[in-house]
């Protein structure tokens, strides 16, 4: 009988986490905007890693003769000064800034949480060193360390590299998680399950890796997301002003960097790639709202 209770408690206990994933699950999905948001995220990466296929025409193909039409049949999103066809460089221009966006967001997180649960858990001399490392970065205004960063390696830029675009970026970015993720460790260090840990012989190692970082994965998460929009907007602002990825590489910024001589002549220039960067990062935002209410469930808004 003793054997029996205890395998029903095993099962009980394993059964636990898979009921909270699906609660969490169910949560997501009947987020709508959520759900709305994931959908439209999901379309624009299709887009981009199909770009080659979907793409009516070649990104960099010149058509003078049609220069500077407006949205038609042939070219739905119309054409630029030099006769390329707009919808192929928005689809083009999407695997540059939403790469650039995915990429920077990984390598931000990562640091920022290697830092913060560093910080925290150390605690000391590391913890000092870290956060006043963290406090000096943020000091420095992000756009003018992009400005001169992006300056100082125009010429790898104007060959279509994007790596330097997502060093800058990352450098900038990562701050504000490693301060909230050494909040929250420093929270959890002092929770009964980690104090357990600590008696029974467990290292530092085996710590922060069994019962800390599994505690993080919603914060984490919901960063991803947030990055992913911040760096797009980043990148954008940097290409608008002529600092980013330069032509014939095309990015939704420096798309709006090349038309924003036609604002009043030729609207619809600025609009298509305007309105890929504002529904992106939207819709960004509704995917890190609706992982946040579903992983954690108080944060929730009213």
């Amino acid at each position: 009988m003793s054997a029996s209770r205890s395998d029903i408690a095993a099962q009980a206990t394993a059964a636990r986490p898979f009921s909270e994933r699906r609660e969490k699950l169910m949560l997501l999905l009947a987020n709508r905007q959520g759900m709305v948001g994931l959908v439209l995220v999901l379309a624009f990466f299709a887009s981009a890693i199909f770009a080659p296929w979907l793409a009516p025409y070649d990104p960099n193909a010149l058509d003078i003769p049609v220069r500077l039409s407006g949205p038609t049949w042939d070219h739905w999103a119309g054409t630029d000064s030099l006769g390329r066809d707009q919808f192929t460089r928005l689809l083009y221009g999407a695997r540059v800034s939403l790469g650039i966006g995915v990429s920077v967001a990984f390598l931000s997180t990562l640091i920022g949480v290697t830092v913060g649960v560093l910080a925290g858990f150390l605690g000391g001399w590391v913890e000092s060193v870290l956060m006043r490392l963290t406090d000096i970065a943020l000091m420095v205004p992000p756009l003018i360390f992009l400005i001169i960063g992006a300056r100082m390696m125009q010429d790898k830029l104007s060959g279509g590299a994007i790596w330097p675009l997502i060093f800058l970026v990352t450098v900038v970015s990562w701050m504000t998680i490693a301060r909230v993720i050494r909040g929250q460790v420093l929270a959890l260090r002092e929770r009964e399950f980690v104090e357990a840990a600590r008696a029974l012989g467990a290292k530092k190692r085996r710590i922060i890796g069994r019962a800390i970082l599994p505690n993080l994965i919603g914060i984490i998460t919901v960063n991803l997301t947030i990055a992913v929009a911040g760096a797009i907007l980043l990148e954008s602002t940097l290409s608008f002003l002529g600092l980013g990825v330069q032509v014939p590489t095309p990015t939704w910024g420096n798309m709006l960097d090349s038309a924003k001589s036609f604002i009043e002549t030729e609207p619809y220039l600025v609009w298509f790639p305007g309105l890929a960067i504002v529904i992106t990062v939207l819709c960004v935002n509704f995917v890190g709202d609706g992982l946040r209410d579903a992983l954690d469930p108080t944060q929730r808004k009213t």
